[in-house]
C-alpha cells in the first residue's frame, strides 16, 4: 500500500518521464524527432566511424613502418620479453582488428540512410 505522498511522487515521476520521452520522440512508439535531428545524429556517427577507420589505418601504417625498421623480427613480441614495451606488431594487430567493425558501421549507416531516403520518397508520392 502506498501513501498519498508516495503516490503523488510516483505520478510526478511518471509525468516527467513521459515528457522526457516525448521530447526524445519515444512516447508510445511515435517518431517525433525531426529530419534535421536524425540527419545530424547520422552525420556525427558517420564522422566518428570515419575517424575510427582513420585511426585504424594509421595504426596499421605505423605498425608496418616500425616493424620494417626492426627488420621484421619477432624479438620482443611478448611484453615480458621486451621490458613491457609494445612491439610494432601489436599496433599492426590492433589496427587490423579495428578496420572491419568501422567499415561495417559505415556501410550500415549508408544502407540505413538510403532506406530512409527511399521511404521518404515513397511517402512523398
Amino acid at each position: 500500500m502506498t501513501t498519498p505522498a508516495a503516490k503523488s511522487a510516483n505520478d510526478r515521476f511518471a509525468v516527467a518521464f513521459r515528457m522526457g520521452s516525448a521530447r526524445r520522440g519515444r512516447l508510445s512508439g511515435t517518431n517525433m524527432e525531426t529530419d534535421s535531428d536524425s540527419s545530424a545524429r547520422s552525420a556525427r556517427r558517420l564522422l566518428l566511424h570515419f575517424l575510427l577507420l582513420t585511426a585504424a589505418v594509421a595504426l596499421v601504417a605505423y605498425g608496418l613502418a616500425a616493424w620494417q625498421y626492426e627488420a621484421f623480427t619477432l624479438d620482443g613480441v611478448l611484453l615480458y620479453d621486451n621490458g613491457w614495451r609494445p612491439h610494432p606488431l601489436h599496433f599492426l594487430v590492433v589496427g587490423i582488428a579495428m578496420t572491419p567493425p568501422a567499415m561495417w558501421e559505415i556501410f550500415a549507416l549508408e544502407v540505413r540512410s538510403a532506406s530512409h531516403r527511399a521511404n521518404a520518397a515513397r511517402q512523398a508520392e
